[in-house]
């Protein structure tokens, strides 16, 4: 061991270097500088990603700004009522959130220093405050035991996260904005799926827990807690990789930008930096004469700053050999464009100084979105690039994209917004009479028929603005009464209407004709004249005769195919082709001309499965996947494109025309936009 002395600003500092050369390879830290102000302890320090600023806040009730190069005050943030306990920069750097003990999150712009807004939702002291990748959520830990997350840009309260039966001390997102993490006194660290809010997993300490912090790559979580431990943890398994044993409380936890060092605050005071991956120690600095609250890595890794009870903020150089992050550019859109149609490809280019970037990530409005193709190099010196399809909402996106390299460096974010225009509502309504029949009175049950029927009418009442009307195990007379009661209704001019029938079907040889069953229906075999069951016949003849332009009966039953004697028609394959360069209200225009009568079966002349129990039948599993698209690229499902999902079950569905039908037309559903 090796120990030296050096005397900085009339205080002493010691540092203890420990263990092998190969642990202090990226060399040693050294204090350069102690930043007085605050009349108070100091509860919290954060870098802005530019590395020029640094943000305090403090029990003295303030916030301060720091200028890294002269090492002067820039401003003090006064109008929180009581004390501040944690600040976090936005990505950008223009914006800075701050937590404190007055209930409330306050957003601070970071060139003039005014107050943005104050967010009130807390009934309790605020600890913890940290942003999303992308800068569009801000989520915030309180001592009410709740997490929040809000909008950035309206400062609407989004969700609340319930759970923990403690104050909740600290709050990380991952960089892949896929995975939050709360920390709290009820010696846990929940993982929380940041798109649903759902709980993943919970991670278990033996005392509080007062800080966590994600490893740039998004695999590892550190938390550090009152049983004087750092754990580091698996963030997909949730299981524990390494325990780091500290000699008192740890206060606060900060994964180095390049992932391979941790550094840790605690109540002995000390600041300590460890091997990320052994979890050996590496350093131990003391210069604090009391608690580390909080450390901060800029963003270059080459600076810790250090928050103390004592008052005081201190900054290190930590000797880590820089590696460079990459750089990252979005290719495609560009900053303020504009779009009519929803569907668009981001194409997205990052470069490092060794040409070694592993992963290009991109956040659309907060949330992670999957790569569309794979990331393309065509030399070592050439860019790597990397597509998403990403499917806009109307008014202003936000996509922040990232990269990173072989050695867990992260990209600092490049941010476009870009503009969905919003059109007004189609002029037509589509109406959905949606039919299933599980339960029977002497027919054997079928497992899932109502689950079928209830997810098709959520995703058209929710995704495409429908009006439902839904029958559950009906009688075969309940169901005559509903379908003709279509024929009293009034429709407009390119009104839709769908039928949806699931349940049993059968097929007469003898007469060659279809029927579909209900809940009072009898096996053919106790009711050869077929007197309980309703031909297909009766089904067709009805809505050919209804008032309405566009009709569309779906049914996923066996024998279903026989609603048509020839089983002879096939999907046209050509039609989106002729409208592509047409505007998409050219496009609905011509989608709607011609009267439509048409139908599709879940197969021909033979049995089809209802599918494992709790789950679809294959038939309503391919028609949940193509509503669920939400017609893809120009946001309109058409009947073509149901065709080109419902094409690969087996058996092979069946589509036809009714009496009516005229040469080009379609059915479209619109999603709500």
């Amino acid at each position: 061991m090796r120990r030296w002395q050096l005397l900085l600003a009339g205080a002493w500092l010691l540092c203890a270097a420990v263990g092998t050369p190969d642990a202090l390879a990226q060399g040693t830290p050294t204090r350069i500088a102690t930043l007085q102000g605050h009349e108070s302890w100091v509860m919290s320090v954060a870098f802005s990603p530019d590395g020029r600023t640094l943000a305090s806040g403090s029990i003295d009730g303030t916030v301060k700004l720091w200028d890294i190069v002269s090492r002067n005050q820039r401003k003090t943030l006064t109008g929180h009522a009581s004390e501040v306990y944690s600040v976090a920069f936005s990505p950008d750097g223009r914006t800075l959130a701050s937590g404190s003990w007055d209930h409330t999150v306050k957003l601070w712009d970071v060139p003039s220093g005014s107050l943005r807004a104050s967010l009130r939702g807390h009934t309790d002291w605020v600890i913890a405050v940290a942003f999303s990748p992308d800068g569009s959520t801000i989520v915030s830990g309180s001592e009410d035991k709740t997490v929040k997350l809000w909008d950035t840009s309206s400062g609407i309260l989004r969700t609340t996260l319930q759970g923990h039966a403690g104050s909740v001390r600290s709050v990380a997102f991952s960089l892949d904005a896929r995975t939050l993490a709360s920390a709290s006194t009820d010696t846990t660290v929940k993982l929380w799926d940041a798109a649903s809010g759902s709980l993943r997993a919970t991670l278990e300490h033996t005392h509080g827990v007062s800080s966590v912090a994600f490893s740039p790559d998004g695999r590892s979580l550190a938390s550090g807690s009152g049983d004087h431990t750092v754990k580091l943890w698996d963030v997909v398994s949730g299981s524990l990789r390494e325990t780091i044993k500290d000699a008192s409380t740890v206060l606060s936890v900060a994964f180095s930008p390049d992932g391979r060092t941790l550094a840790s605050g605690s109540v002995d005071p000390a600041v300590k930096l460890w091997d990320a991956v052994s979890g050996r120690l590496r350093t131990s600095c003391k210069g604090h004469a009391d608690a580390v609250e909080s450390v901060s890595f800029s963003s270059d890794g080459q600076m810790l700053a250090s928050g103390s009870a004592d008052g005081t903020i201190i900054l290190w150089s930590t000797g880590i050999v820089a590696n460079t992050p990459p750089s990252v550019s979005v290719q495609s859109p560009s900053e303020g464009q504009a779009f009519t149609y929803p569907g668009l490809d981001v194409v997205v280019q990052a470069r490092d100084s060794d040409g070694s970037v592993t992963e290009i990530r991109l956040i659309h409005n907060g949330s992670p979105v999957s790569a569309a193709r794979g990331y393309m190099r065509q030399g070592s010196s050439a860019p790597a690039q990397q597509a998403f399809a990403v499917t806009l909402v109307p008014g202003i996106n936000t996509l922040s994209a990232t990269a990173v390299d072989d050695q867990g460096a992260v990209s600092a974010p490049q941010t476009v917004a870009i503009s969905l225009a919003v059109e007004p509502a189609p002029a037509f309504k589509t109406y959905a009479l949606l039919v299933a029949t599980g339960d029977y009175d002497t027919l054997p049950d079928l497992a899932n028929p109502v689950a079928d029927i209830e997810s098709v009418d959520r995703e058209l009442r929710e995704a495409y603005r429908c009006e439902t009307h839904v029958l559950r195990n009906p009688t075969r007379s309940q169901f005559r009464a509903a379908l003709h009661a279509l024929a009293e209704r009034q429709f407009g001019r390119d009104d839709q209407l769908l039928v949806f029938v699931t349940g049993h079907g059968f097929f007469s040889e003898r007469i060659q004709r279809g029927y579909l069953a209900f809940r009072d229906s009898r096996n053919p075999k106790d009711d050869p004249l077929y007197e309980t069951l309703l031909p297909h016949a009766d089904v067709t003849e009805v809505l050919e005769a209804l008032d309405c332009r566009h009709v569309l009966l779906v049914v996923d039953s066996c024998f279903a195919g026989t609603l048509d004697r020839t089983l002879a028609m096939a999907p046209r394959r050509d039609v989106e082709g002729d409208y592509a360069q047409a505007t998409r209200s050219e496009f609905l225009r011509r989608k709607m001309e011609y009267a439509t009568r048409r139908y599709i079966t879940a197969g021909a002349k033979e049995y089809v499965p209802d599918g494992r129990p709790g789950q679809h039948s294959p038939f309503t599993r391919a028609f949940l996947e193509a509503l669920r698209s939400f017609g893809g690229t120009d946001g309109i499902l058409t009947l073509e494109e149901i065709h080109g999902y419902l094409e690969r079950v087996v058996p092979q569905p069946r589509w036809g025309e009714l009496r009516g039908n005229e040469p080009g037309s379609s059915f479209v559903l619109i999603p709500s936009q």
